[in-house]
This record gives C-alpha cells, structure tokens and sequence, in this order.
C-alpha cells in the first residue's frame, strides 16, 4: 500500500513539473513574440527620434538671441555683418508610397539646389516601407522646400529651429586675427641672428602652439560656414498598415505559424534540457548526503 502510494506521488510530481515546463515555456515564447512584433513601431520611432511632438501639434522655435557685453567691439561688428543663422527640421509623414514620395524629394531637392545628404529605407514582415531622409537647402529656400514636401503626404509632426551663431563666428575671426599677428611676429624674432640656440628653440615651440590654435579655429570656422551655407531637413517617411479582410495570404500564415511551432518546440527543449540539469545535480546532492548518512549511521553502531 505504501509502495502504491508512493508512485502515485511520483507520477503526480512528474505531471505538475511537465505542466509547470510547458507554461513557463508557453509564456517566454508570448513574451519573444510581443517583442518582435512590437518591432516595427520600434525601428520607425527609432529611424528619426528628434522631438517629434503629437499629430497636429506643430512647434516652431526660433533661439536667435546675441547677447554682446557692453564695450565690446564686437557689437558693432554684428550690427554691420550679415547675421549667421544655422537652420534644421525634423519632419514625419506618412506617404501612399515611399519610393515615389523619396523621388519627389530628392527632385525637388535638386530644384531648389540642394541635394540629398543620406536616404535608408527598411521594409517590415507585411513589406511595409519606412525610412528617413536627410537633405541640404541654401537657407533661402528652407520654407519654400518644406511647404512643397508637405504636399507629398500627410503630415504628421514638424519641428522647425534656427540658431543664432552671429557672435560665435565674429569672436573666432577675432582670435585668429590676433594669433595671426602674433604668428608674424615670432617669425620676425626668428629672422634675427643673434638670438642664442636656446631661445630659437623656445620660440619655435611657441611658435608651433600658436600655429597650431590657427588650424584649430580655422577648421571651426570652415565648419561654421558649412552649416550656415546649407539648412538640414530630416525627414521620416512610413506607408500606412496594409488593412485587409483576409489577413496575411495563405503562405505567408503558414510560414509564420511554422516559425511560431519552431521557436515554442526549441523553448521548450532548452526547459526540459534545464530542468533535468536541476534535477541531476539535487540528485547527485541527495546522493552524497545519503551516503554520508548511512556511513554515519554505521560508525555509530
């Protein structure tokens, strides 16, 4: 009877862990599958994430603020310079078709003689196309191409900005300027002969900083130029979710349910694989402690 009882306990544990290694298995591979399909709205947030604000909400920042301490020279030189303006957007739309709306773009574009920077384009299981754009506009432009493009799509989020960065230029130039005259006069020192060795070598050193700090601000300053010359426009383009009665076609769902059968078959090996590895090694335990009981057990008697 007791026997009996015993077995009965035993294919009852072996039952509750097999339930238990199916729905543990079960809910990793709802979770992965979750996880997949959430994806593709992943990926499409991801491909242009630059403070997109809601549908319908659109904001226009404009920072142009100079501030120039009092005394400063180059106050007045703002005042007759023309102003260095850096201009960008960010834009999402939602399009019929991507290669036809990226053409349109890229055609009017060149138009407003710009040209395309970078373009990427990705395609979900459902071969739904999404992507980004990155074009280059003289600033004079800048409106005029973001009003055409909007013609392309629905559109759906806007931010447009420019940065005032007048005082920046005028402040470098003004730099340069001075490390130029102080370039010109290390080399009139080198020019003189009777300078001892040691002071040749310490103005040379000198002299290569100050070249040095030269190359350093005329490099921001090409830089600077470069993005006052051209305003940035990044633009994210997705065609809608194909909605359809059917669904998926006939081969599409089989394929996708024998992918599913796979994945649940292999989570559920790696379970049953783990467990026994438990298993195994609380046996190997009980084993040893048995064993040292019973030797126990014997040295007593």
């Amino acid at each position: 009877m007791k026997k009996n009882k015993r077995n009965i306990l035993i294919v009852l544990g072996m039952m509750l862990a097999a339930i238990f290694i199916t729905i543990f298995s079960i809910s990793n591979f709802s979770n992965k599958r979750q996880t997949f399909e959430g994806g593709k709205k992943t990926q499409m947030n991801e491909s242009l994430s630059r403070s997109y604000k809601k549908p319908g909400k659109f904001a226009r920042t404009r920072d142009a603020n100079l501030t120039v301490a009092e005394g400063n020279s180059s106050e007045m030189q703002t005042g007759e310079m023309e102003r260095k303006i850096v201009y960008r957007a960010d834009i999402g739309m939602e399009i019929k078709n991507f290669d036809e709306a990226a053409n349109n773009i890229t055609t009017l574009a060149k138009e407003l003689k710009g040209f395309i920077l970078n373009a990427n384009k990705n395609l979900n299981e459902q071969d739904i196309a999404s992507g980004g754009i990155v074009a280059k506009i003289p600033p004079q432009n800048f409106d005029l191409f973001i009003q055409r493009i909007e013609k392309f799509g629905k559109l759906k989020n806007k931010n447009v900005s420019s940065r005032d960065i007048t005082e920046q230029y005028i402040d470098l130039n003004a730099r340069l300027k001075t490390s130029g005259e102080l370039e010109r006069r290390l080399l009139k020192i080198l020019q003189i002969k009777t300078k001892k060795l040691k002071d040749v070598l310490e103005v040379e050193r000198e002299l290569a900083r100050v070249r040095e700090k030269i190359e350093q601000m005329e490099g921001r300053i090409r830089y600077l130029n470069s993005q006052t010359e051209l305003a940035e426009i990044s633009i994210f383009l997705y065609e809608p979710d194909k909605i359809t009665t059917k669904g998926y076609d006939f081969l599409k769902r089989l394929r996708l349910a024998f992918r599913n059968a796979v994945n649940l078959f292999i989570s559920i090996t790696v379970s049953l694989i783990t467990l026994a590895g438990i298993i195994l090694g609380l046996g190997i335990y009980f084993a040893l402690g048995y064993f040292a009981y019973t030797l126990l057990k014997k040295s007593k008697k």
